[in-house]
């Protein structure tokens, strides 16, 4: 079922994949991999509540950064600032050296009008992830909005 729901994902038949990743999770129960494959499934299907809820359940029993930083991106998505903020702060404290989360929240506090923490967000993510590309396209609007305290430390 998991061979067939990729298959079915690289098919772009979301509904399928979900139907077979919904099988895997059944039978084989809840995993980081099992999760993951069926909320990106329903996630590819537009589907976003229930793949938030499967998230959700995931790090329910096992708090996963990465579950965490897709709950948040999912939810900035949705113009769910706050829920969105609270995933990636969920996801920092399950890894508290996770720059993608880092780079995440700086980009919902930029939506919050909060630039100082957001260039905080974005320095502490180019500092453990110098490729980190979210963080370095942050930085570059915070420059671009506020060229004199973009470069601030």
């Amino acid at each position: 079922h998991m061979g067939l729901g990729a298959a079915m994902m690289l098919r772009d038949d979301c509904a399928a994949a979900a139907h077979e990743y919904r099988i895997v999770l059944d039978s084989a129960g809840m995993t980081e991999i099992n999760a993951r494959n069926l909320a990106s499934a329903y996630e590819c299907g537009g589907q976003p509540d229930l793949a938030i809820a499967t998230l959700r359940a995931l790090v329910a029993v096992q708090p996963v950064a990465e579950a965490y930083n897709r709950i948040g991106y999912m939810e900035a998505v949705r113009n769910h600032v706050g829920e969105s903020l609270e995933a990636f702060e969920s996801a920092l404290r399950a890894d508290p050296n996770n720059a993608t989360a880092y780079a995440y929240r700086g980009t919902a506090r930029l939506a919050m009008n909060d630039p100082t923490g957001a260039r905080d967000d974005f320095q502490r993510a180019l500092a453990l992830d110098p490729d980190n590309a979210v963080a370095a396209i942050g930085m570059a609007n915070l420059a671009k909005s506020a060229p004199d305290s973009a470069g601030k430390q």
